[in-house]
């Protein structure tokens, strides 16, 4: 507000007083104006949910390579061993894509190993460590191989497992089957011609998902057997005395000289 006096005559002062104008504030839509509804471009959204849902596949195609089913594939065909894997793709996806296990192979995570098959193969303690990389697998076949007690610390990583078949390795103890109890879904299990003895039986009586146990080899007597039989009402205990060595290839005759 600003304020003038004025003199009109003497000793009359009159004092005037101005009010300052008010500045004016314009509505960003303007007097009386209506705002718009938000319109939305259903096409680029289409478009959009069109490219994200392509991205998908195309994006675990490309991982693929580099997943933990891939590197377990590689490294069992480099032992000569095989590897068995099922889709495990979302359902909705295999509705759409079709549920070829040639297809989802490519795709990460379109499959998962469910069994090993690395009987009589080259696998080594260490090899073993590609169970880290199989929380799907069912079953493990291990008989023939050079695999002992170090290598089956490894087992605790298969907490899936129901199927463990250890013939005729000779140098597998009841230590190296310690890590059993982490099997909560182990069934069944074959420790023909390794080294266990009736001490076993502590180590089974704490896997309660036992249905089937077969025993034999140099350690374990007929009375043993029945110890185990004893600790495991309900599971069926197989005595099988030795082990299922494969016979030896028959000699090549030599061609004689001269």
């Amino acid at each position: 507000m600003s304020v003038s006096r004025l003199a009109c005559g003497p000793g009359k002062v009159f004092t005037l007083s101005e009010q300052e104008p008010k500045k004016k504030h314009k509505s960003r839509h303007g007097k009386g104006e209506k705002k718009k509804p938000l319109e939305i471009n259903w096409r680029a959204w289409y478009l959009v949910g069109v490219l994200f849902f392509i991205s998908i596949p195309l994006g675990l195609y490309l991982w693929n390579p580099f997943t933990g089913v891939q590197r377990v594939r590689k490294r069992v065909a480099a032992i000569e061993g095989r590897a068995e894997v099922e889709v495990v793709a979302p359902g909705i996806l295999q509705a759409i894509f079709g549920s070829d296990v040639g297809f989802w192979s490519q795709v990460a995570g379109g499959t998962q190993v469910m069994r090993l098959h690395l009987d009589q193969s080259k696998v080594s303690d260490e090899d073993l460590r590609i169970l880290r990389s199989t929380p799907f697998l069912t079953s493990l076949h291990l008989s023939n191989t050079a695999i002992g007690d170090a290598g089956l610390k490894y087992l605790k990583y298969a907490t899936e497992l129901k199927e463990l078949l250890l013939v005729n390795t000779a140098a597998v103890t009841d230590k190296g089957l310690e890590e059993l109890p982490h099997l909560k879904k182990l069934e069944s299990i074959n420790l023909t011609g390794t080294q266990v003895t009736e001490e076993i039986a502590e180590t089974l009586k704490s896997v309660h998902s036992l249905k089937e146990v077969t025993l034999g080899g140099p350690k374990i007597t007929p009375e043993g057997i029945e110890k185990v039989r004893a600790a495991l009402p309900g599971v069926e205990v197989h005595p099988k005395p030795g082990g299922t060595t494969p016979a030896p290839p028959a000699p090549v005759p030599l061609k004689p000289m001269g």
